[in-house]
């Protein structure tokens, strides 16, 4: 017992060293972490989520990853070729392209027109054996381009001696072609025509002919 007489349930604790001593209340919750107290206090878009991690492909999907390039990459240049037809069919060398995709699209192409493919084989000018100061004018024409084209324009030009011109007019293929020629030329192919045309000059000696 103390000297001052003071039982051992009376005399006060000295306080532990660096502060008070707080008994903890059993009714109390919990306490949390830094951490815990931040993600609940974060903006939702902040807060770690729980992603599942991606693995490699399998075969399966590798194999129809494969596949479909090729075929993304062949549907990509037929809509190229769909898209310009009408330029790359005037091409001799992108034609044939555009024609096959034609082909798969059931599409049309232009006609091919190449003026200067069509060859003049022979001519013929001369006075008309009925009407006077009226020409009839004979000529044979050939294709020789690759592809069939539509009967050009054709360009007539009467001279006199002196080169000078004296009268000159263009033609479109529905005032000079045949009733019973094709709408065509296929490559290769030869057509004749005649024209009956006034004549500009008395002096007229010289004619020249034009495809457009």
């Amino acid at each position: 017992m103390p000297p001052d007489g003071t039982t051992p349930s009376d005399t006060a604790l000295p306080p532990a060293e660096g502060g008070p001593h707080v008994t903890p209340d059993p009714a109390a919750p919990p306490a949390r972490s830094a951490s815990n107290a931040t993600a609940d206090v974060a903006p939702r878009f902040l807060r770690p989520s729980a992603t599942p991690a991606i693995g490699p492909p399998s075969s399966r999907e590798r194999r129809l990853l494969w596949i479909a390039l090729p075929a993304l990459t062949l549907l990509f240049g037929l809509q190229l070729l769909l898209a310009d037809r009408a330029r790359l069919a005037a091409d001799p060398v992108w034609r044939p392209w555009a024609a096959a995709a034609c082909t798969l699209a059931r599409c049309t192409l232009p006609p091919w027109h190449e003026p200067s493919a069509i060859a003049l084989l022979q001519r013929d000018v001369r006075p008309h054996p009925e009407h006077a100061g009226v020409l009839l004018v004979d000529a044979t024409l050939r294709n020789d381009a690759r592809y069939p084209q539509a009967w050009p324009l054709l360009a007539l030009t009467l001279s006199d001696a002196d080169g000078r011109a004296l009268g000159a007019r263009w033609f479109a293929p529905d005032e000079y072609r045949p009733a019973d020629a094709p709408v065509h030329l296929a490559p290769g192919a030869q057509a004749t025509f005649r024209l009956e045309i006034v004549e500009p000059s008395p002096h007229t000696v010289a004619f020249n002919f034009d495809f457009g």
